[in-house]
């Protein structure tokens, strides 16, 4: 399932980019301004941190919510306490958007995670120009050189990368040799 997100994700960014080249995204993304330290917002404290998340369906539960009105989804969980919050933007199985994203982003002052299937350097321009502050990278569904290359671009952008595993044999096997990065790990 995981590749056949990837190649959906992959094919919806290829036409993305005939409307909106990658000059135009690159340049949108370095005329942001910087992006918030979220390394430093989700930082052990005297409090657990938590990453809200705007999902409005997933390939194996089905519809999960209604949210007409993302923005004030993120207004509400920065209210409760939320460190950051995630954003999908994959449309074809979760039915978010870059647009979700931006509408967060222009309404909270806590840092913002796209979390989609990354499988090439586009998608983190267009996660930056849309002003994602984190950006999801799974390690399952790339190589070692796109890990190594996507990770490095969210470096250079400012932003932190959310490095996702699954086992402790992704952690060892797919080092980025990043100061800027975490991880998160979920049973499948």
């Amino acid at each position: 399932m995981l590749g056949d997100l990837l190649a959906g994700a992959l094919e919806d960014a290829a036409a993305r980019r005939e409307t909106r080249p990658l000059a135009q995204v690159e340049a949108e993304a370095l005329a942001r301004p910087a992006a918030l330290d979220a390394l430093g917002a989700l930082a052990p404290a005297d409090r657990v941190k938590i990453i809200a998340e705007v999902k409005r369906s997933s390939p194996s539960r089905g519809a999960l919510a209604e949210i007409p009105d993302p923005a004030l989804l993120g207004s509400r969980y920065e209210t409760g306490g939320a460190s950051a919050i995630s954003v999908l933007t994959e449309g074809r199985k979760f039915r978010g958007s870059l647009q979700d994203l931006e509408q967060v982003r222009d309404t909270v002052s806590i840092p913002v995670l796209r979390k989609d299937f990354i499988g090439e350097p586009y998608q983190v321009l267009e996660a930056r120009a849309s002003g994602a502050d984190l950006v999801l990278l799974i390690v399952a569904a790339l190589d070692q050189k796109t890990l190594v290359e996507l990770h490095a671009l969210v470096g250079e952008l400012g932003m932190t990368a959310l490095v996702e595993t699954h086992s402790a044999e992704e952690v060892s096997a797919r080092s980025t040799s990043a100061r800027r990065s975490s991880a998160s790990t979920r049973a499948t």
